[in-house]
């Protein structure tokens, strides 16, 4: 599988991406890889992201498009009205330092 969910133990949006991928568990399975404690491409810059085939899926997107699979892999259920983050994700820049 050439999918990976890149996020940070420290980023709020990436929490809620965590909290929204375990109440969909049995509809979606990416691996998520902590990049404080597992090695990441290059094209990784900001999390929360997924990496397709060598192609950035970042934050907003990447949660249209978790939101999108949970739809067509089931009925939707009434948490599904909180796919969404409650405000827009901004990049959360990887930059030189690296401190997230």
């Amino acid at each position: 599988m050439s999918e990976k969910i890149y996020i940070s133990r420290k980023c709020e949006y990436c929490h809620e991406l965590l909290i929204l991928l375990h109440k969909h568990k049995d509809k979606i399975k990416f691996p998520v890889i902590d990049v404080h404690s597992n090695p990441y491409p290059k094209i990784v810059t900001s999390v929360p992201c997924m990496v397709v085939n060598e192609k950035i899926l970042p934050g907003e997107e990447l949660f249209k498009f978790i939101n999108y699979l949970i739809q067509k892999n089931g009925k939707p259920t009434e948490s599904d009205n909180d796919l969404m983050p409650s405000k827009n994700i901004p990049n959360t820049n990887m930059g030189a330092s690296h401190n997230w």
